[in-house]
């Protein structure tokens, strides 16, 4: 199935990225990486991540405190969010 990026989620991405990146330099780097990483994982087994919210996955990465938020549509996984795990849930809704 192909991915496609809410507007939302690849906001989330590129910020979270360009913060990383801040803070140390190649930092962003390994975080877009990772997050790559878990998304090619949710392509090859989209149903791995259990269900959170009513058609919502979610999959925690291990390396960063984000969790990524998808559901499975008939032509496409799409990402709704890439969440900080610090944040209120509140905020998805």
């Amino acid at each position: 199935m192909k991915i496609k990026f809410s507007f939302r989620a690849n906001e989330e991405f590129l910020d979270s990225a360009k913060f990383y990146e801040g803070r140390v330099v190649g930092l962003g780097k390994r975080f877009k990486k990772e997050i790559r990483k878990q998304v090619d994982l949710i392509q090859t087994h989209p149903k791995s991540a259990p269900l959170k919210y009513k058609d919502i996955r979610v999959l925690a990465i291990k390396t960063f405190p984000f969790t990524i938020h998808y559901k499975i549509e008939k032509e496409f996984i799409v990402i709704v969010a890439i969440f900080h795990t610090s944040q209120n849930p509140d905020k998805l809704g």
